[in-house]
């Protein structure tokens, strides 16, 4: 009875590592998607076509979807859904990007399974991943193909586009040439008349240009005025003490 035991407990895992370790055929990607079961109806793919296209513009998220009737025996959707993922490139790992979404359906098996590259990961999770698994399964049970595919493809591109410039978000700043412009020839001015008032030299116009505009580039009309202030009193205590030493060294050469 032990040796009985024994030998199907051996012939299990045997059976086990030689499954999960035998190599399957992947069929060849046909367009957005790809139907090996003959269920869905053009106007869907057609469908889903513009969706991913629409997707993969403003995102760069490339989509596909793959309709099989049954899983190879033995193999698992997600392994199953990974190498397909993978021999497909739907990633463009190839250009460097992990910019890719999968949406696997077995028929026969009634499974249902969403890959997403890493860049995806960011936006959608895997509660919103399980969630649009079980909404598409749930479509599919009725019989309702076409309307599966078409549903789970607008649920995640829905999510995807509603998430996807929140969780990348552009690392310049966008600068307001009018504005920067008004602000230039404003200090432009307000450094010249300063100069002409003060009968300082042009290294005072400079200061109070210079520091006026970078203090607007970080602390707006604030900034400006109390970067500009500070140029100046820097260039006019300057100037104070250069005219006191020219003063001295005049009368000293008069004595």
């Amino acid at each position: 009875m032990k040796r009985s035991i024994c030998t199907l407990l051996f012939l299990s895992v045997f059976s086990g590592l030689v499954l999960a370790g035998q190599d399957f055929d992947v069929p060849p990607m046909r367009d957005a998607v790809s139907d090996y079961a003959n269920v869905v109806e053009p106007q869907a793919i057609g469908s889903v076509r513009a969706m991913a296209d629409e997707l993969q513009r403003v995102t760069s998220v490339n989509y596909k979807v793959l309709v099989i009737r049954q899983l190879p025996p033995g193999i698992k959707v997600e392994d199953y859904g990974r190498q397909v993922y993978k021999t497909w490139d739907v990633g463009r790992e190839t250009m460097g990007f992990e910019h890719g979404a999968l949406l696997l359906i077995s028929i026969i098996d009634r499974q249902v399974k969403l890959i997403t590259g890493k860049e995806v990961d960011w936006v959608i999770d895997e509660k919103s991943r399980n969630q649009n698994e079980w909404d598409v399964l749930a479509i599919l049970s009725r019989g309702q193909f076409s309307q599966g595919v078409e549903i789970g493809t607008i649920e995640f591109t829905n999510k995807i586009l509603a998430g996807w410039y929140a969780s990348h978000k552009p690392t310049h700043f966008a600068v307001d040439w009018q504005a920067a412009s008004l602000v230039l020839f404003a200090l432009f001015g307000v450094s010249l008349v300063t100069m002409l008032v003060t009968g300082s030299d042009l290294m005072m116009g400079f200061t109070i240009f210079v520091g006026g505009f970078y203090g607007f580039v970080f602390l707006n009309i604030v900034g400006l005025i109390l970067f500009g202030f500070f140029g100046f009193l820097l260039t006019y205590k300057a100037g104070r003490n250069k005219k006191a030493d020219n003063d001295q060294g005049t009368e000293a050469k008069y004595k």
